[in-house]
C-alpha cells in the first residue's frame, strides 16, 4: 500500500508542545539533550552544538493508506466510511490514541479490526518501530452531496497518562498532539445518525455554563504580550496564536490547577492571526468532547485586527483529577494553499483537590 511521508517534527525537553499538520503523513521525534560534561564550568546555553547529546524518547508516524488512489482525496459515497490508515511507534510514542475531527466537529468512529463500539478516542498500544494497519469507520456528523470538506486525523501520545501528584506534576512529553489533514469529497449526502450522537454526548452536557463566543479588537500591547510570553515575533498575517487561560491564568506554562472548594471556574480561549482563516474548536474532559446546547465545537473566523474569544464556566463539582485542555481545528486550509494552517492542542490542564 502506498505511502506518502510528508513532515518530521523535533522536540526539545523544554518546549511544552510541537504540532504539526500535513495533507499526507506525518512524522513525529521526541528527543531530549543533555550535557556531556555535567560539571563543566562553561555556560550551556553558549556551548556549541557538539557539547550536547542527544537521546530519543520515541517517535510517530501515521497516515492514510492510499493504495490505487492517485487523487489523494477521499470520498464518501454513502453510508459508513471506511479510512484505511496506517500508525508507527516507538518508545513512548508506542502508547497513544487518536481523535477524528470532519469540519472541525468531533467524529466518533469506530476501528474495524478491533470490533469496536463508535468513540471520540480510541487507544492503541503499537508493536516497537512496526507499520500496523487499521481500518477506521464513521458515519460523517455533517456534509452534503457536492461539497468537499476536511478531516483531521490527530494522534495524542500517553493519553491515560494522568500526574498523581505525589511522584509526578506535570504531562511532560504524554499528551503532545500531531495532527494529518485530508479532503473529502461528498457524493452523497451523510446519513448522519443523531442517536449515536446524543449518546456519545450525553455525558459532557452538564459542564459547561455561560457560554460566550465573541470578537475583540488586538493592541499592539496585548501583541506584544504574546510575543514576550514565548519570545519569538509574531506575524500575525500568516501565523495563529492560540491562548487557554483559567481563572485569568495562562496556561502556556502551568499544567495544574486546584479545583478544591470551588463550584465552578473560569475558562477563557483565545484565537487570532492569519485574516479569513476558520477555525472550529473543542473542549476535552478525559478526552471527551464537552457540548453546549446542539453543539460541541465552536467556530472562529479569524479577522485582522481582531481576536475570537470564547468563554464559559465549567461546573468542576463532580470533576477528580481530571484532564482538560483544547484542541482548534483548521476549516478552509484549501484556501490558502501557499500558507499552513495548522491543528493547535493547548497544554492538557490537571484539575485536581489539593490535600489539606
Amino acid at each position: 500500500m502506498k505511502k506518502i511521508p510528508l513532515i518530521a517534527v523535533s522536540m526539545i525537553t523544554c518546549l511544552c508542545i510541537l504540532v504539526g499538520c500535513g495533507l499526507q503523513n506525518d512524522d513525529f521525534t521526541f528527543v531530549e539533550e543533555d550535557p556531556l560534561e555535567e560539571d563543566s564550568m562553561e555556560n550551556p546555553f553558549e556551548q556549541e552544538d557538539e557539547s550536547l547529546e542527544t537521546m530519543t524518547m520515541g517517535a510517530i508516524s501515521h497516515g492514510v493508506l492510499w493504495g490505487d488512489n492517485n487523487t489523494y482525496c477521499l470520498t464518501y459515497k454513502g453510508g459508513e466510511m471506511e479510512i484505511p490508515y496506517f500508525m508507527q511507534g516507538s518508545g513512548i510514542a508506542r502508547n497513544c490514541g487518536f481523535l477524528l475531527f470532519l469540519d472541525g466537529i468531533p467524529q466518533p468512529y469506530k476501528v474495524k479490526e478491533l470490533d469496536t463500539d463508535y468513540q471520540y478516542m480510541h487507544l492503541f498500544e503499537l508493536e516497537e518501530s512496526k507499520d500496523e494497519s487499521y481500518t477506521l469507520q464513521f458515519t460523517p456528523v455533517t456534509g452534503k452531496e457536492g461539497e468537499q470538506l476536511s478531516v483531521c486525523i490527530t494522534s495524542i501520545i500517553n493519553p491515560e497518562f494522568i500526574p498523581d501528584m505525589k511522584d509526578s506534576f506535570s504531562y511532560g512529553h504524554s499528551h503532545n498532539a500531531l495532527a494529518a489533514v485530508y479532503p473529502v469529497l461528498f457524493e452523497a449526502d451523510t446519513g448522519r445518525d443523531r442517536a449515536l450522537s446524543e449518546t456519545v454526548n450525553e455525558n459532557s452536557r452538564q459542564y459547561l455554563r455561560n457560554l460566550e463566543i465573541k470578537e475583540m479588537d488586538t493592541t499592539q500591547d496585548f501583541i506584544r504580550e504574546l510575543e514576550e510570553e514565548i519570545n519569538i515575533d509574531i506575524n500575525l498575517e500568516k501565523d495563529v496564536e492560540t491562548r487557554l487561560y483559567i481563572s485569568g491564568e495562562s496556561m502556556l506554562l502551568s499544567e495544574r490547577v486546584d479545583i478544591a472548594g470551588k463550584e465552578t471556574i473560569h475558562i477563557k480561549y483565545i484565537i487570532l492571526g492569519h485574516p479569513g482563516a476558520e477555525y472550529k474548536t473543542v473542549f476535552y474532559l478525559n478526552h471527551e468532547p464537552l457540548a453546549y446546547k446542539d453543539g460541541n465545537s465552536f467556530e472562529t473566523v479569524l479577522k485582522s485586527g481582531q481576536v475570537g474569544v470564547i468563554e464559559f464556566d465549567l461546573d468542576t463539582e463532580e470533576l477528580e483529577n481530571t484532564t482538560f485542555y483544547a484542541i482548534s481545528v483548521p476549516c478552509n486550509s484549501a484556501d490558502y494553499p501557499d500558507d499552513v494552517l495548522m491543528m493547535y492542542k493547548s497544554n492538557s490542564v490537571l484539575f485536581y483537590r489539593e490535600e489539606k
